[in-house]
């Protein structure tokens, strides 16, 4: 059974005002031996470090808490995993919510073939305030049969959801479960969930969110109905929004079948405001098309979560101008996935409209435009206000480079970008002009590009401080939570002791 690990790193990004430029340096650990794994909370003063030695279920993990204007080092300790008497708690990660922290924890009942997650409110110096509280449950672990268990928080912190899969045989009909907690582990609603006329094999699970007042999003791929597929007949799935009512749990099915059915993409990005208006966005691939015109388009989709209300939902051309500026290079032809476009991350606005990012998935040791990032400013009607596309490849660069990728924060003016690139390639516009990383110590730069809501872009770049010198061998360095830029280092550094020892140097980017 999987480990909750990656799950409880979901983080609701708020908006707040971009920083100036400042690093924060921490040079490593007491203990060398110990991976920094993440930052997981900041408060006024302080922001805090979960680290880990040896491997899931049998590390032992470091509670860590850094001043987080001087990164000293306040408090390290072996992180104790409160429990029953008797009944070892297996550590799952750490989050911050509304008024303190949280440390996930599960069980596992052997006799009862159950597997128990539990959530337990600590203090900043990492001591549980009260017993643990139990979340969810899965039983019949054996055979995997009640599936699995995933958390999510709101943007305040103030709300805990999750999610379980109680399905295991494909032909049984599908059924999940969705509970919805306070920032005090206080249950507020919870339901189970069948979808009537629909197997297992016929929805895959995609991605929910939960906001403020408890309302929860979940974004799901079903297969289309015999009659749907007649008026589709190149399709098979369609994308849906289930809305379940933070009162009670009411579920609202939206279907983001789009007219005329032109192949629109299986990858749907969503947003949604504190009215519980929904926005969603996908990429419209025609498929039969030759490969020039196949990214032609993209679709908008505006509605009211709570209930059938007239949508928006329309199909949105890219201008033939935008179009052939940056996909008229030739080598880029030789790639049968040029066209391997998907919606990344969408931002709702106040005035109906979103802004929504596109990603191409690239192709696998190529030149290609992996990394390059489509942003389109819609209207509250779908209409397009302005395109502008990221150049940012790393064309050959080694074999780890399908794993580039773009980190962004919205502060209600403004969206950033921050990446680690060749430093000749600030202000790059062609694909030409795109340089690789060889020497990441000597070559490599922290580029920050900002674009505001009137399509302004701006380009800055970072230069890696070099007191203490920072070694950054990482090809995915950059992580966010807070509304702060961390980096971690993938490779040892050099601390400044009296023997030079190694240990891994981190930080965060104010």
């Amino acid at each position: 059974m999987r480990s909750i690990l990656a799950l409880l790193l979901f983080v609701s990004i708020q908006h707040s005002l971009f920083a100036q430029t400042e690093f924060h340096v921490c040079r490593g650990m007491d203990k060398e031996e110990y991976d920094v794994d993440r930052v997981f909370a900041e408060d006024a003063t302080s922001f805090f470090v979960q680290a880990h030695r040896g491997t899931y279920p049998d590390q032992k993990v470091l509670f860590n808490r850094y001043d987080r204007q001087t990164c000293a080092l306040e408090l390290t300790k072996l992180l104790v995993v409160p429990g029953e008497k008797g009944k070892e708690h297996l550590f799952e990660g750490m989050q911050s919510i509304q008024g303190g922290l949280c440390l996930f924890s599960s069980y596992h009942d052997k006799k009862a073939d159950s597997n128990t997650l539990y959530a337990t409110r600590i203090d900043r110096d990492g001591n549980a305030l009260s017993a643990p509280v139990e979340v969810d449950v899965i039983r019949d672990v054996t055979n995997n049969k009640q599936g699995v268990y995933d958390v999510v928080f709101s943007k305040d912190r103030g709300r805990i959801a999750t999610y379980r899969n109680i399905n295991y045989w494909p032909k049984d009909p599908v059924k999940f479960t969705v509970k919805v907690m306070d920032s005090e582990l206080k249950q507020l609603w919870s339901k189970e969930v069948q979808l009537t006329g629909y197997k297992e094999e016929d929805i895959t699970f995609k991605e929910y969110r939960v906001d403020d007042a408890g309302n929860v999003y979940m974004l799901v791929m079903l297969k289309l109905t015999d009659a749907e597929r007649a008026k589709y007949p190149d399709e098979f799935f369609k994308q849906s929004i289930l809305f379940f009512s933070g009162g009670d749990g009411t579920m609202v099915q939206h279907d983001l079948l789009v007219p005329p059915g032109e192949g629109s993409g299986l990858s749907v990005a969503f947003d949604f405001d504190d009215r519980q208006q929904v926005v969603a966005v996908g990429v419209v691939d025609r498929r039969k098309r030759r490969i020039g015109a196949h990214l032609s388009a993209t679709y908008f989709a505006r509605f009211d979560g709570r209930g059938p209300s007239p949508k928006v939902m329309v199909t949105v051309p890219l201008s033939a101008a935008f179009l052939s500026s940056w996909m008229s290079d030739g080598k880029l032809n030789d790639s049968p996935l040029l066209d391997n476009y998907y919606a990344m991350k969408l931002r709702s606005l106040p005035d109906g409209g979103a802004i929504g990012v596109f990603g191409d998935k690239g192709q696998f040791n190529k030149l290609r435009k992996e990394g390059n990032l489509i942003i389109i400013r819609y209207g509250a009607d779908g209409s397009v206000m302005w395109e502008r596309v990221i150049l940012k490849d790393q064309a050959g660069n080694n074999l780890m480079e399908r794993y580039y990728g773009h980190y962004s924060l919205f502060d209600g003016n403004k969206l950033y970008f921050v990446y680690n690139d060749h430093k000749e390639n600030v202000g790059a516009r062609t694909v030409g002009e795109i340089k690789a990383i060889d020497d990441y110590e000597k070559e490599s730069t922290i580029v920050v590009r900002s674009i505001a809501l009137d399509g302004t872009v701006q380009d800055e770049h970072w230069e890696w401080p070099t007191d203490p010198s920072i070694l950054l061998i990482s090809y995915y360095p950059f992580y966010l939570n807070d509304d702060l830029f961390y980096f971690f280092p993938w490779q040892n550094g050099k601390c400044g002791g009296p023997n030079k020892e190694w240990c891994r140097s981190f930080g965060r980017v104010a």
